[in-house]
């Protein structure tokens, strides 16, 4: 894999996770419900990218790396915010945005390259959908989660 690409899905997983925390911030939960809402938003839409690629297992099961720097992602930003943040409401969604929008914008660029180097370079319907599936699977599992 070009290493470009594997530290843009780092920084998209980080962000990713970081939102997931920040959303699990807003609806009062503790440390496992940003654990949670944090790997679901930072490997769900890799997950679902694989299943509609027909790719079995997922690459989350098969490269733990995502799923650890996610939980380990998670750990921290919920300690760091619980004991030095202090967000209130107005700068807790700018945050959630701005990692929102890093994530999508990774994210939506490296699910169409997978769907190109998976043999779909032919068909542009397909890179698109499973690059727009790559970038808001994660966020829609958080949203649906919380």
């Amino acid at each position: 894999m070009n290493h470009a690409i594997f530290l843009l899905e780092i920084i998209g997983t980080i962000a990713f996770a970081i939102s997931g925390v920040l959303a699990a911030k807003e609806k009062q939960m503790d440390l496992f419900g940003a654990i949670v809402l944090g790997c679901a938003t930072a490997v769900g839409g890799g997950m679902m990218r694989d299943i509609v690629l027909g790719k079995f297992p997922p690459v989350l099961f098969t490269d733990p790396i995502y799923t650890e720097i996610s939980f380990f992602t998670c750990i921290l930003g919920f300690l760091i915010e619980k004991r030095h943040l202090h967000t209130t409401g107005e700068e807790l969604t700018i945050l959630l945005y701005m990692a929102d929008s890093i994530g999508l914008g990774i994210f939506v660029v490296v699910g169409s390259q997978s769907a190109f180097h998976a043999g779909y370079g032919h068909n542009l319907f397909l890179c698109t959908f499973v690059g727009a599936i790559t970038g808001i699977g994660g966020g829609l599992l958080r949203d649906m989660l919380s």
